[in-house]
């Protein structure tokens, strides 16, 4: 996380920009941001996933409680951006948020790394190949980032045997930190916008409920569903789902997943992952 801060030196505004953001969305309990993206979620019969760093899990068991119906997976354990890390960290790292989820009843299924990195060492294939060994068949590790992308989008084989399922590189954090975007109608369109130019593929947004949980922005989560679902041959559905069905969806549909991450629950929590 030091590399992540240092990267801001060059940028001091962008970086007070976030701290300040982070202040004010962190004054509400996560555990009341994801009830609220649930309750839009269930009003429209959506399927979230939420990822999860989990030493949260181990910190605050009762947290995933607030999931409810919908699905979780790991999201690394202290939240190691592996591609700097190197070998052994990203091994421990997946291995020990496997163990935190397993130890607590909870069903590993899905993987995503901390920020989306995901190459160790320069090997595109090392980080799959340890999933594969913790048990981890699926993965939303890899960030395809913003359109235009050069063909739909699709899940990706790899030769361990894993599948990852991408996300795209339109998300709030992005939007909203970096770009300093609070109208709401603005960034429903961007996200629309997003789906528009990955049509007859899958999109696979990632919805932090840190901000999109806060009530100044959940009507966001809503009007994307409602425009979303005006849309002819387009299916939302879970990513559990998607795993199993976009081989058999049909050729010109839209298969689209509402997914976000936890890293923190509250401000503190940064400061607990910058010692490990």
């Amino acid at each position: 996380m030091f590399k992540r801060i240092l990267g801001y030196r060059k940028n001091v505004r962008l970086l007070f920009k976030k701290i300040t953001n982070y202040l004010s969305f962190h004054s509400e309990d996560m555990s009341n941001l994801i009830k609220r993206m649930n309750a839009v979620f269930d009003r429209h019969d959506v399927k979230m996933t939420y990822f999860i760093s989990t030493f949260l899990v181990e910190q605050r068991p009762s947290i995933c409680s607030a999931f409810e119906s919908h699905d979780f997976g790991p999201h690394g354990h202290y939240h190691v951006n592996v591609a700097q890390a190197g070998r052994r960290a990203a091994w421990n790292e997946i291995k020990e948020a496997v163990r935190v989820f397993k130890t607590h009843g909870f069903d590993p299924w899905v993987y995503r790394a901390p920020y989306a990195r995901h190459i160790i060492e320069n090997d595109p294939n090392l980080f799959f190949e340890f999933e594969k060994k913790n048990g981890i068949l699926r993965d939303s590790s890899i960030n395809v980032g913003p359109p235009p992308w050069e063909n739909p989008l699709k899940p990706i084989k790899h030769d361990c045997g894993v599948i990852t399922i991408p996300l795209i590189g339109v998300a709030d954090d992005g939007l909203i930190d970096n770009e300093g975007i609070f109208d709401n109608r603005l960034l429903v369109k961007r996200f629309y916008n997003a789906f528009d130019q990955g049509r007859t593929g899958i999109i696979v947004y990632d919805l932090h409920p840190i901000r999109m949980g806060q009530a100044r922005f959940i009507n966001v989560v809503e009007a994307l569903i409602k425009r979303l679902k005006t849309e002819k041959n387009v299916r939302i559905i879970s990513l559990r789902d998607a795993f199993e069905q976009f081989d058999k969806k049909a050729e010109e549909e839209t298969l689209v997943c509402f997914t976000g991450d936890i890293d923190n629950l509250s401000i503190f929590d940064y400061a607990r992952r910058l010692v490990h």
